[in-house]
């Protein structure tokens, strides 16, 4: 929940995609993650009455790959 001006940092994947794990962390249960893409992110953010005040991109390594991050800072419509 959020006040009139409070922010929200999002991180998101450049593009959709969906996966899963099947044993995460070797605890038995699945984990899941599905990634909108960051510019339907921007939109839904938009839509939900935040105003994008900032962004910016990183590449970080995950398992043994670099995965493309896109930051964003919304802050919410007074």
């Amino acid at each position: 929940m959020l006040r009139p001006g409070g922010r929200v940092l999002v991180s998101e994947g450049l593009s959709e995609w969906q996966g899963s794990n099947p044993d995460w962390l070797d605890s038995g249960s699945e984990m899941q993650w599905h990634m909108a893409g960051a510019d339907a992110t921007r939109e839904q953010l938009r839509d939900a009455g935040f105003a994008i005040v900032d962004e910016w991109g990183a590449t970080e390594r995950f398992a043994d790959q670099d995965e493309r991050w896109q930051y964003l800072v919304a802050e919410l419509d007074t």
